[in-house]
């Protein structure tokens, strides 16, 4: 059995590091959320208005 590195649902690249949106649960990497604020860039566009 291969490890499989996870991929961020956004972009799809293969990452190291994948964190979790604690607003949608959508699984993303550094380049498309933000991981301090656990949000990805689409929540995080939302709380910006």
């Amino acid at each position: 059995m291969e490890d499989t590195m996870p991929e961020c649902e956004i972009c799809g690249v293969e990452v190291v590091e994948i964190y979790e949106c604690k607003e949608c649960g959508t699984m993303f990497c550094s380049n498309c959320g933000d991981p301090v604020e656990e949000l990805c860039e689409f929540c995080s566009e939302e709380e910006d208005w």
